[in-house]
This record gives structure tokens, sequence and C-alpha cells, in this order.
């Protein structure tokens, strides 16, 4: 199994933890490596990352030589790949069966059966309704090779060969069942009234197996089943799975307190069962409530743990938002809700005019459940933040959000990153920015946009005033889109923070950036006012970094500048230096992971002994310790923090 580190907090992950721990724990987090290759990676192209070297290679030492044929399962694995590959580039399916059929690309092991292939879809990658998967198994059916003469022989000549073992062992047992059976009439004469399945039925009409093997999962299951809305006190389901234990295992000598702690550890582990707290309120009866201090921690400290199959919780909350007028923040991140619960918290919304924060990040609520917010949210609310990230909202969600954005007076926060936007998508949204007059934080990352979208959001961006920060990180911009955000820039005045990273520009956007930017002092009040500016993981070379160099010299507004993972060497290392010579307003620097030297660090270290503004430098690259100790020795007196690795 791959095993990955994290750049951010330094933990050990397993390949399907890595989606949950950047999408809550670390979610700034840039890079990752492979703890046996120790290959470093993105949040993105990690995933394509589905095989590592085996212990033989990594152990081996300089004798191991790798097998030249491939057995016969990574055969066919690889000739899945192909398959899956060329169903993409079809694309003849659905929004949502492309969806599927991209993150198939990145499980190793996926069924090649149509009924294994279901489930494997169900357990594994999850969210997708049952229409699309079949939509999926069609579309890779046809592609699937067909299997040879020789192999259709084979599989007959098996199941005549299985059939002829089992007519003789019928045969073999039939003179058994025969003396079986006289038994067996004697002793039913002795036994309960049976059902129609020969299970024996308690006092409660209900059935018992004759042979009772107790199965805890499935009496939890039926017990929760039976509940109103599926849902029971923990103790009452405690009660409940401990008298039916009793009824079928009356023998059994174990004691009442070891019966109950399997039990509870049994609750707890069932897959199927999810334990309600925090935000989920379900028991509690906030109607008419009146404390001015009732928080959401508060109450869920006071609640008793409650138990209930499939996550309906929203449901419940929905309820909590009609009742209770204290309420500011709710979160609903990886839970698991579609545009049904969706619908329930839109109705509460509309009249709610307490929730200022609502994230429902991770969840299947794709364009319909957008529809429901928007049509709250078209009216009159208190709602400031709004964070729908991976959510498979697509163009048409886009144009619902449109009107959100034109007639939404409270709105300062959006997160739309991670879902399917095209440019058509991205024009709905811009033309809803242009008559904006609230959002200040647009988050478009990891989306599809082109430069065509970003000549759609450059044309907003001209005539919107209170936007400050764009976050347009992963996506596919490159040099032309950066030359029409290079123009709107000159014409906007509000915008702090631009975020490009990863968008394949290289150093002619570079250029259309830097003049723009050029000019920017204090004393103009109708220029550009961008301070944060990311190219991180671009195709920056020693040219581009000479553009922004030169307008650092003269830019007096710029306080952070990011160029990790980008291409530039010592040329661009010396340009560098020559700037923080003479620049008296950059804050914060960000080099790691280019191709510099060791020796190429000098160059920054002697430019600090006249810069007396920067306070953060990462280089990212190991030194011998000569190199630290003059950088030491000039920062000594200086509130410089140097990031060497």
């Amino acid at each position: 199994m791959v095993v990955f580190h994290c750049g951010s907090c330094g933990e050990s992950l397993k390949k399907n933890q890595v989606d949950k721990h950047i999408g809550s724990t670390c979610r700034r987090v840039q890079a990752l490596s492979c703890i046996d290759c120790g290959k470093d990676f993105t949040r993105d192209t990690y995933k394509e990352h589905t095989k590592c070297i085996t212990e033989q290679e990594k152990y081996g030492g300089a004798n191991y030589s790798a097998p030249t044929n491939l057995n016969k399962g990574e055969k066919k694995q690889n000739q899945w790949f192909e398959i899956v590959q060329s169903a993409i580039n079809l694309n003849t399916g659905s929004a949502q069966a492309n969806i599927l059929l991209k993150k198939l690309q990145y499980y190793p092991n996926t069924p090649r059966k149509r009924a294994k292939f279901i489930n494997f879809v169900n357990n594994s990658i999850k969210g997708f309704p049952p229409r699309t998967v079949e939509e999926v198994w069609s579309i890779l059916e046809k592609l699937l090779p067909k299997p040879s003469n020789n192999e259709m022989n084979q599989t007959k000549k098996t199941d005549t060969e299985e059939q002829v073992s089992v007519q003789t062992e019928n045969d073999d047992k039939s003179s058994i069942k025969r003396k079986n059976n006289e038994d067996d009439d004697q002793s039913s004469k002795k036994a309960k009234i049976n059902d129609e399945d020969g299970n024996v039925q308690d006092d409660n009409n209900e059935a018992v197996p004759s042979n009772p093997r107790f199965e805890w999962y499935d009496e939890i299951k039926r017990a929760l089943s039976k509940a109103t809305d599926q849902t029971l006190d923990f103790d009452a389901l405690k009660k409940k799975i401990y008298k039916r234990y009793k009824k079928m295992k009356p023998k059994q000598d174990k004691e009442d307190e070891t019966l109950f702690k399997k039990l509870e550890k049994k609750i707890q582990r069932a897959p199927f069962v999810q334990q309600l707290e925090g935000n989920s309120l379900h028991t509690l009866d906030v109607a008419n409530n009146s404390s001015q201090h009732c928080s959401i921690e508060r109450i869920s400290e006071a609640l008793a743990p409650i138990w209930k199959v499939d996550d309906r919780a929203i449901r419940f909350v929905a309820n909590i938002l009609k009742y209770n007028k204290n309420l500011t923040t709710l979160s609903s991140g990886f839970s698991n809700i579609y545009a049904s619960g969706i619908k329930c918290l839109a109705d509460e919304l509309k009249n709610n005019t307490t929730l200022t924060t609502l994230v429902l990040s991770s969840n299947h609520i794709g364009d319909e459940g957008v529809q429901y917010l928007a049509s709250a949210l078209n009216r009159k609310t208190m709602l400031t933040s709004l964070d729908l990230e991976n959510n498979q909202i697509s163009d048409q969600g886009a144009e619902y959000l449109e009107s959100v954005l034109k007639t939404n007076k409270s709105l300062m926060v959006l997160d739309l990153a991670r879902n399917v936007f095209n440019d058509h998508g991205i024009h709905s949204i811009a033309k809803g920015l242009q008559k904006n007059k609230i959002l200040t934080v647009l988050i478009l990352s990891y989306n599809q946009i082109s430069s065509k979208g970003a000549e759609f959001l450059a044309m907003a961006l001209q005539n919107n005033t209170t936007l400050t920060k764009l976050n347009l990180m992963h996506n596919r911009i490159q040099d032309n889109g950066a030359k029409h955000l290079a123009y709107a820039l000159q014409q906007n005045s509000t915008l702090v923070s631009l975020n490009l990273a990863f968008n394949g520009i290289t150093h002619e956007g570079v250029q259309y950036l830097a003049d723009a930017l050029r000019n920017n002092t204090r004393d103009q009040c109708s220029i550009s006012s961008l301070q944060i500016l990311n190219l991180s993981a671009n195709e920056v070379s020693n040219q581009g970094t000479e553009y922004l160099a030169e307008m650092l010299q003269t830019n007096q507004i710029i306080t952070t500048l990011h160029l990790s993972n980008n291409k530039i060497s010592s040329p661009g290392m010396q340009h560098l230096a020559t700037m923080l010579e003479t620049n008296n307003t950059l804050t914060e620097l960000y080099l790691r992971s280019n191709e510099f030297a060791e020796n190429d660090v000098r160059y920054i270290i002697h430019s600090l002994e006249k810069n007396t503004t920067l306070r953060k430098l990462d280089l990212g690259c190991r030194t011998d310790s000569s190199v630290q100790k003059e950088l030491t020795g000039i920062i000594k007196n200086k509130m410089l923090q140097v990031l060497w690795w």
C-alpha cells in the first residue's frame, strides 16, 4: 500500500486518507512525498501514484535486477487502465459519468465484472447514484476485450465438470438426508411453532434461528431499521440487542457487564452506524429557546450519544434552524449530504436571520442542491460565508450562483474549489461578479478554467470594487489568461491577493503581470493594490524572474511573493539579490524547490546586509554549515525567519 508523508504537519497517511486530511486538517498543504520511493507530489498528482517500488527493489542494493516479464495480474491491470483512459478520451457520457471515470484512474484494483464493479464503486468511491454507475459500466463494457474461443471452451469445460461433481455429491448425500429427515420429523414435534423459513418464533413473534449463531451487525441493523427515523438512543439500542442475545443464547454464561462491553464495541465498529453529536442535533427541543448564551458547542455537550443508520442529520439541523435564534455557524463537511437534504436546509434558511457561516464542503450537492440554496440566498439572509468545495457542481450550478451574486446583499466569502466548472460556468460567475457589491473572497481553485475563463474574470475585475482575494490555483490559465488578468490589475484598485499557482505560466505571462504592477506606489490611489502574488509551480524561468525583480525595484505595494517549484537557477537568484538590496516593502519571499545550487544562496545572503524589511525567507534547500553560519551572522540582529528545508 502506498503511504504518503504530509509536507505541512509531517503525518504519515495511507492513500485513502489523504483526501480527508487535506480537506480538513491541512488545507494549505502544497506537497506530499511517498515514504517508500521518496518522490514528491502535489495535492492532485499524488492520485496518479498507484504503484510504488517493491521491497526487493528498495533493499536489493546494486545487484537487484527487475523482472522483465509482467505477471498475469499486472498485464490485466495495465489493460484496464488503457480502457479507462480511452473511455475518458471518448467523452460520451454525462458530466457525472466523466467524473467517475476520472476517479477510476486512481484505483489499481478495480474489478472487471459487472456485479463486483458496482459493489466496488458503491463501497470504495461512493457518492454516485446507481444510474451513473450503470452508465459508466455500459461505457467500459463496450471497450472490454471479448474472450477468445479457447477461453469460452475452457469455461464451459469447468462448468460441466462442476456440474458432474455436484451431481455425484448430491447422489451420495441423498441417502444420508433421508435418515436425517426421519430424525428431524421426530424432533420437530417437541419444538415451538416454526415459521416458513424454519426459524423458531419467540414471545414477540420475532424469528429466532433454530441453530442460533448471533450475527451482531445484522441484529444492530435490524433494531435500528424498525425504529422511528432509524434512530435510537444508545442505551435503548444496547437493551434491545441484549434482550435479543439472551433469547437466542439462553445457555450462555457470560456476565452482563462483559456482554455490554462487547456490545458497545460492536456498535461503535459497525460501518453502517453513525453517532450524531455536535452540529447534528436531533433529540433536543429548542422550540422557543430564548437563552442569549446558547451556543452549538454547549448544546452538543448536553446531548447523549444518538445512533442512526445513514446520514440524514441535515434534516434535523434544518429543524434546529427553524426554532433556534442564536446559531451562527453550521459546519457539515464530509457528511454525505445530497440535494434532498439541502432542500430541507434551504427551506429554513429562507426565514433564518442568525446563521452567518455555512460549510458544506465535500458532499454530493450537485447542481440541484445549488438551485435550492440559490432560492434561499436570493432572499434577505444574514449568511456571510458559504463553502461549497468539492460538490460536483457544473456549469448549470454556476448559472444559479450568478443570480445569487447579483441579488444577495450579505455573502462576503464564496468557496467553489474542486468542482467541475468550465469556461461557460465561469462566464456566469463573472457576470454575477460584475454587479456584485459585497463579495470579498472568491475561491475557484482546482477547476477547469482556461485562458477564456480568465478573460471573463478579468472583465469582471475591471468593474468590481469589493473583491480583495481571488484564488485560481490549479487551473489552465497559462500565458494568455495571465495577459487578461494583468490588464484587469491596471484597472482594479481593490484586489489584494491573487493566487495563480499551478497554471502553466511561463516568462511571457510573468512579463504581462510585471508590466502591470511595475509603477505601483503608495502615493497613487487609482492603480492596483495587489500585495500578495502567488506564482508557485509554474514555468517561471530566469528571464521571468528578471521581469519580477525589475518590477519590485519600483513597486511599493507587494509584500509577499511565492516562486516555489519553478525553474529559477543561478542567474535568477542574482536578479532577486539585486532587487532585495533596494526593495523596502517585500516581507515574505518563497523560493523552495527550484534549480539553484548551494552556492547561489550566497547571492541572497549578501543582499540581506542592505535589506531591512524581509521577515520570512523560504529557501527549501540543504546547504553546508558554512553557508548557514554566514547567514546567521548577517541576520543576527534582524527579525528574519529562514526556512532551509
